[in-house]
């Protein structure tokens, strides 16, 4: 029926054969199954069978005819011996399903008894004799591909060739396809088949052709489709023997050579606070009342390592800043060193201290406003001039023959 003679099918513009020496020959009867990846040549096998192609080398016969002598004015004649059946169904729009099937039969000038006879009986035999007045567009994928097979096998070709029938079809449509085609063998017509579907191919176990780069690879009798060349192993490929010592030692060798991280931490400069000197005529019953709505916990705060400085974010809002002695008590010059300080921290500049001048010494006549920022107790000769609520802050200095008096705590 089909006989390929060392074929190979160049095509312009490419360097590499679609078909290179390929040797098969098809029986009458048969089922065949071409399988193999995108562009490995199943598509032009069934080119040059419908002489849609000339060979570059080689011949081909078809039922008995060399396809490379036949003119060009036989060609119709000669199509009317083999069916064809597209994956894209190709039918008519504008016609129905009656009609598609029917204008096959017309074309090739059959009367118009013959196809109001053999239409019904296609169209029953694909499952779709009640729907013969249908539009192609009302039709599913699965029955515009039955439309398709019968307008293929209506004039009972010797030969049906299929291209992928069951590419858009789901799995359940596949199968009644491959059964149809199934009994269409089973009459006595030769069936060859393009295809992907590994399922069918394993399932129905008929002849296998497998084409590799347009290469013969494989042809079995009762083969399945196989595990081909062509399917890429998903994942990542796993090193072997030689390769596996090899990125082993490469691996080592990286883990050696990667620098250690060490962290470096910088010491910061440590703020020292010189006190506020208040004004004489100021209260400080007054100033012991402000001081005494602070937290007790903020009094227990742990003072900071000798050599670094205190966060200043977490300050407590009650530690009183020294002032500048030219600035004095000026709202607006504490504002303007205030705004400065704070662009100098969005410049990325290290904080510098609020006042870089000796703080002066502790006196009675200075009251203590908050604790000091300065890490370590106060000194000694300070301590013994000074009460309990004046270490802890709570009062103002006072002089010490009045420490009798001296009520510890808030002021009513």
């Amino acid at each position: 029926m089909i006989r390929f003679d060392n074929v190979t099918k160049k095509y312009a513009g490419t360097t590499k054969p679609a078909l290179n020496a390929v040797d098969f020959e098809v029986k009458r009867g048969e089922f065949i199954f071409l399988v193999g990846a995108s562009g490995s040549g199943k598509s032009s096998c069934l080119r040059l069978v419908l002489k849609e192609e000339k060979p570059s080398e080689g011949t081909v016969h078809v039922l008995g005819h060399n396809v490379s002598s036949i003119s060009n004015r036989k060609i119709p004649y000669f199509r009317r011996n083999l069916g064809v059946v597209f994956q894209d169904f190709r039918l008519l729009p504008n016609k129905t399903v009656f009609e598609n099937v029917a204008f096959t039969l017309q074309v090739i000038g059959k009367s118009r008894g013959f196809v109001q006879e053999a239409v019904p009986d296609v169209l029953k035999m694909v499952g779709l004799d009640n729907k013969a007045q249908r539009m192609p567009h009302e039709l599913s994928g699965g029955e515009q591909q039955r439309v398709a097979i019968a307008r293929a096998i209506v004039n009972k070709p010797q030969v049906l060739l299929a291209d992928e029938p069951t590419g858009n079809l789901d799995p359940a449509t596949s199968a009644g396809i491959m059964q149809l085609l199934e009994r269409i063998n089973a009459n006595g017509t030769t069936v060859v088949m393009a295809t992907h579907e590994a399922a069918i191919v394993d399932k129905m176990q008929r002849r296998v052709i497998e084409l590799v780069e347009g290469t013969i690879v494989r042809d079995e009798t009762h083969g399945g489709y196989g595990t081909t060349a062509v399917i890429p192993e998903l994942g990542p490929r796993k090193e072997r023997g030689v390769d596996a010592e090899k990125a082993k030692r490469a691996a080592r060798e990286a883990a050696r050579e990667a620098p250690t991280t060490q962290s470096v931490v910088t010491p910061r400069r440590s703020a020292v606070v010189a006190p506020v000197e208040t004004d004489a005529a100021e209260d400080p019953a007054a100033m012991a009342d402000e001081t005494s709505t602070a937290p007790a916990e903020a009094l227990s705060a742990p003072s900071s390592r000798s050599g670094e400085a205190p966060d200043t974010d977490s300050t407590p809002p009650w530690v009183v800043r020294a002032a500048d002695d030219d600035a004095g008590d000026d709202p607006a010059n504490e504002t303007d060193r205030r705004a400065a300080t704070d662009a100098a921290a969005q410049a990325g500049e290290p904080e510098r201290a609020v006042d870089e001048r000796p703080a002066q010494p502790l006196t009675q006549s200075q009251p203590i406003i908050g604790l000091p920022l300065a890490s370590g107790p106060l000194p000694e000769d300070t301590q013994e001039h000074l009460s309990l609520a004046e270490r802890l802050g709570l009062r103002a200095g006072k002089p010490r023959d009045e420490d009798k008096e001296q009520n510890v705590g808030p002021t009513q």
